[in-house]
């Protein structure tokens, strides 16, 4: 979980089982949280797992995030990147 200057919220990403790595943002480190924004899709990859973003790898004042994730096939962890968006 980290502070997102561009949206003014904390973010966090996670596995959500069925649905993939997701975003949720909140006012607050305890919540409450927004709905889940799927961000690789669990089909997408194979064995998806381990979203991990740091403050440290953003861009646009915090618009775009960075993040890893870790696939099964190849076993590995690979670099994605999001677009945020404050609909």
């Amino acid at each position: 979980m980290v502070w997102n200057d561009y949206l003014g919220r904390w973010i966090m990403t996670y596995l959500r089982e069925g649905d993939g790595a997701v975003i949720r943002e909140g006012i607050n480190p305890w919540g409450p949280w927004g709905d889940p924004i799927t961000l690789v899709g669990a089909g997408d990859v194979p064995g998806p797992y381990a979203p991990f973003m740091s403050a440290n790898y953003t861009a646009d004042g915090g618009k775009t995030i960075y993040f890893g994730l870790s696939i099964w096939d190849p076993y590995n962890v690979f670099w994605y990147k999001a677009e945020l968006s404050k609909d």
